[in-house]
């Protein structure tokens, strides 16, 4: 299986001694690893490196084969991203915003705004100004524009927080099915383990910028009632 994404010896250290330690990472086609940890463990600065917004200290990385420092054109093409707000245009329909991305993606606007509006729960609003739309479905649509284009790569930072059950379920639902759909990977970090039991793959669990555990859901869930459970045994083993 060719990776969709490598990162390999990858590190990226602050003033105030936080970040990310020496890392590797590997991620094929279909996979969704859900990132776990406490806050500062280096969850989002994994997802913001992977993204080509930030430069690690050391290492490589590598996107579809190509490097996004390198060669960034070709390699972030294939990747969407929502790290902290999404950026939507407000004014305009939901349909409308569908389709400005498939212009930019140059790819048919009909045939792949519909499949999203339909995926997302959102065909029956298509028309509506984006402005109107509440926390979740604003959530929604822009986790949905990330699938245009063929992407290879998604990178989503808490892209349930703040939602009510129904609007969780949705965006778990449509991710899972979108990336079986297209073969795309996803890495999805998240404070909410319950979430990541429905969706992930594979779970990692960081603390400190180091990885403590990273394994096939089932592998965790088998070991632990609960994802949750999972994650505090394996912090706590670490710490002790």
């Amino acid at each position: 299986m060719s990776a969709i994404l490598e990162m390999k010896n990858v590190s990226r250290i602050y003033r105030n001694g936080r970040g990310l330690q020496t890392m590797d990472l590997t991620l094929g086609k279909g996979e969704i690893l859900g990132l776990l940890g406490a806050n500062g463990s280096g969850k989002t600065t994994l997802l913001k490196i992977a993204s080509g917004l930030m430069r690690p200290d050391a290492g490589s990385i590598s996107i579809a084969g190509a490097d996004p420092y390198a060669n960034p054109a070709r390699a972030l093409r294939r990747v969407g991203a929502i790290i902290e707000t999404p950026a939507l245009y407000l004014h305009l329909s939901c349909e409308e915003n569908l389709k400005i991305a498939c212009m930019y993606h140059q790819i048919s606007a009909k045939k792949n705004a519909e499949r999203m509006m339909e995926l997302f729960s959102l065909t029956d609003f298509r028309r509506e100004a984006v402005k109107k739309f509440s926390l979740g479905m604003k959530q929604r649509l822009a986790v949905a524009i990330q699938f245009l284009g063929n992407k290879k790569l998604l990178l989503l930072d808490e892209p349930t927080n703040g939602l009510d059950i129904e609007n969780a379920v949705i965006v778990k639902n449509a991710i899972r099915q979108a990336c079986h759909e297209t073969g795309a990977a996803a890495i999805i970090s998240s404070h909410l383990s319950a979430d990541l039991e429905r969706i992930a793959t594979r779970v990692r669990i960081l603390k400190d910028g180091r990885t403590v555990k990273d394994t096939p859901i089932e592998n965790a869930l088998s070991e632990k009632q609960t994802l949750e459970d999972f994650y505090m045994s394996a912090v706590k083993e670490e710490s002790a």
